[in-house]
């Protein structure tokens, strides 16, 4: 049986939405799809003023079974796959892009699934308390993440998402080799930059513009430096997108 400490339970009340502090900026984007939108729902589960006062307090977020399954399409004989995420995100080592420091643990600390009732105890990382606190941090709502077909779409969402601000239109210039380290992106593609485009660019692009409140344009290699790829990000109503409101998991920005 799994034993969990004596945490502090933390249960958004209002609506769920995900915060994400500088681990959105600093985190090597290491994830299947799958764990990065189970990711999305744990952030859309904590409070960041909770984080602030107890640093070194070990957090827990309480969710029902179904809450968890149907946010991630799963059935309910889902189990086995939802157990197995929730191992992944604990066992997956954290890199930091801008330090040779890694966590060397997980987003989450522990899990229980009960068995008898429908209730699930998601106890997080407590050396990530920093990170999902800070002052530089991002707003978006989870089920954004459910819409998306390519692993890397929510993790260049949340990049595009800190970079805008509180701006509403911005040029974007990124270093190619800062991409390659937070995607963790295979050398095949760094050899070949044309690849990159059609495989990661376009349906990253693609998928942001249908399903998001973000407009992105590439913009192609700076003229001057050609290890820099550039970016326009505007910001836009979703109220003609593929989005709709759900029960449980926040309104959608209107």
């Amino acid at each position: 049986m799994i034993k969990i400490k004596e945490p502090k339970a933390v249960i958004k009340k209002d609506t769920d939405i995900a915060v994400v502090g500088d681990l959105g900026l600093k985190e090597i984007w290491d994830y299947t799809l799958k764990e990065g939108q189970l990711r999305s729902f744990i952030l859309s589960k904590t409070d960041t003023k909770e984080f602030a006062i107890n640093k070194e307090k070990n957090f827990q977020i309480v969710t029902s079974k179904k809450e968890l399954l149907d946010f991630l399409k799963l059935k309910n004989c889902d189990l086995n796959k939802l157990k197995k995420l929730l191992k992944s995100l604990r066992s997956k080592n954290i890199d930091l892009i801008t330090t040779n420091y890694v966590i060397t643990d997980g987003l989450i600390n522990n899990f229980k699934i009960h068995r008898y009732i429908d209730e699930v105890i998601i106890e997080l990382n407590p050396k990530l308390n920093d990170y999902f606190y800070s002052k530089h941090y991002v707003k978006y709502y989870p089920i954004i993440s459910t819409k998306f077909k390519n692993k890397y779409s929510l993790g260049f969402y949340e990049l595009f998402k800190f970079k805008i601000g509180s701006f509403n239109f911005i040029n974007l210039p990124i270093d190619l080799n800062y991409l390659y380290r937070k995607f963790n992106i295979r050398d095949t593609y760094k050899k070949d930059f044309n690849k990159l485009k059609i495989k990661i660019i376009d349906q990253i692009i693609e998928e942001i513009n249908l399903n998001t409140d973000l407009k992105i344009k590439f913009k192609g290699k700076d003229f001057y430096n050609h290890n820099v790829i550039n970016f326009t990000i505007k910001k836009e109503s979703v109220k003609n997108k593929n989005i709709k409101n759900i029960k449980g998991f926040g309104k959608i920005y209107s």
